[in-house]
């Protein structure tokens, strides 16, 4: 075997593989730029979310009570003003993205409540709009909200996210 074996020897110029590390280990430390891409798409698809009116994983929210819908002025699941919608925003730092909510009314539908009771603040009595018409009461027994969930990651998300890195990372 020894004295008889052939000997292969390959030589490469990785100049270009070098350099297109360099430029990803420069990439590397500063992340914002990749976060602030993470957090605009994440914004962008929980937006759409309202559109569709489903949870991340694609199921649809729940429908609404026929008493809620009685009182709404629209058509929309989650989506009276839009104020809380509007809340939605992000902020990214060279060490992560964080996407929430400003509105503490996106807490109570994303995971839900438990049932409550309903008091006047300012009045004797409540009014409100029922599916058989106006209401008035000195308490309301209030079932609870069910989870309708705006944020979080499916699976297509957590696959484009894997491609924005993959993309950041391989930028000329």
């Amino acid at each position: 075997y020894g004295s008889t074996m052939a000997q292969v020897r390959v030589e490469a110029d990785d100049r270009q593989v070098q350099a297109m590390l360099g430029r990803a280990v420069r990439r590397l430390r500063n992340m914002q730029p990749l976060y602030d891409d993470i957090g605009a798409y994440v914004e962008r698809d929980t937006d759409q979310r309202f559109q569709r009116q489903q949870a991340p994983d694609g199921t649809p929210w729940r429908d609404l009570s026929p008493n809620t819908w009685a009182s709404k002025r629209n058509r929309k699941i989650l989506n009276e003003t839009g104020q809380m919608r509007d809340s939605l925003a992000y902020e990214a730092t060279g060490t992560e993205v964080i996407i929430g909510f400003a509105d503490k009314k996106a807490r109570w539908h994303q995971f839900g409540t438990r049932p409550y009771t309903i008091t006047p603040k300012n009045a004797r009595m409540l009014a409100f709009m029922t599916a058989g018409g106006p209401a008035f009461a000195t308490q309301v027994n209030h079932p609870g909200i069910p989870a309708r969930p705006m944020l979080g990651l499916s699976r297509a998300n957590v696959q484009e996210i894997g491609s924005i890195v993959g993309d950041h990372i391989g930028k000329p």
